[in-house]
């Protein structure tokens, strides 16, 4: 019997076997990568310009590749809070992507607003959307609102203003003092406070996000939560509150949730109500 030449095909095989696990796992390493590895690539949608009174601003959109005859869909905005100058930052692409795997799925068309330079002044080195400069970003916003309906099958009843921290107070605000805005519902996550109410107010369904560790932002949701109760809002009608146990930021696994709730279709006008 020869045993070294059965000891050298026992090799063999243990070499051929241990080759075949290893690109096995280079091919797993680079399945898993590959979401990690786009976040550092630039965004695949252009940088579209809308031309307002105040100069160009830009945004980024992303639709369905097909539509159905007579389909008319949500449209999500989505506000990022403090981003760079230049182009979104890891974090602000990462949530873009999240939302936008959703889009040929859910059927909506998402749009992705960028902030004003020097909205928030306490840093000059971000975009942002509320203090200085609303005025402005509110136009820009309500202006591409209304040429988004003009130009895709979107639904007009079913427009979303969602924001993120800096941006969810801009919603909040935008949700309590204007009766005529374009948006029909509202998502604050990480940021709401009640600066005001209109009188006149619908009283558009609103989602509510926080997470338990953001110890800043929290109390201030709270503070807006109550408020809008005590203000024609009802827990489970036109109000869901979400909450998380992370910190401060977007919570983009309620994303489900949210178009469930936010954008489904118009039940009859909700009229002001309360003190």
């Amino acid at each position: 019997m020869n045993h070294g030449a059965e000891s050298d095909v026992s090799r063999r095989r243990v070499g051929q076997r241990l080759v075949l696990l290893a690109v096995f796992l280079w091919v797993v390493a680079i399945w898993l990568w590959i979401p990690q590895i786009k976040m550092w690539l630039p965004l695949p949608w252009p940088e579209l310009p809308l031309e307002t009174p105040d100069g160009p601003r830009t945004y980024y959109l992303v639709t369905p590749p097909t539509t159905r005859p007579g389909e008319r869909l949500p449209l999500l905005f989505f506000l990022q809070g403090f981003d760079g100058l230049g182009s979104p930052s890891v974090g602000t692409s990462e949530t873009y992507w999240a939302l936008a795997d959703q889009v040929a799925e859910r059927r909506f068309i998402a749009v992705f607003p960028r902030g004003r330079p020097g909205s928030f002044p306490e840093r000059p080195d971000v975009r942002a959307w509320y203090p200085e400069g609303f005025a402005e970003n509110r136009e820009f916003l309500v202006a591409l609102a209304r040429h988004l309906i003009a130009s895709y099958p979107v639904d007009p009843s079913r427009v979303v203003l969602a924001g993120f921290s800096n941006g969810g107070y801009f919603a909040a605000i935008e949700a309590l003092t204007r009766p005529d805005s374009p948006f029909t519902a509202f998502w604050c996550d990480g940021g709401a406070y009640p600066y005001a109410l209109h009188p006149a107010v619908p009283r558009r369904r609103i989602l509510l996000s926080a997470g338990d560790r953001d110890e800043y932002n929290l109390p201030q949701v709270e503070i807006f939560r109550r408020f809008i109760l005590e203000h024609g809002w009802e827990e489970g009608r036109n109000l869901r509150t979400h909450r998380h146990r992370w910190a401060h930021v977007f919570a983009v696994w309620a994303l489900e949730e949210a178009l469930d709730f936010l954008a489904a279709p118009a039940a009859a006008p909700s009229t002001p109500s309360g003190p």
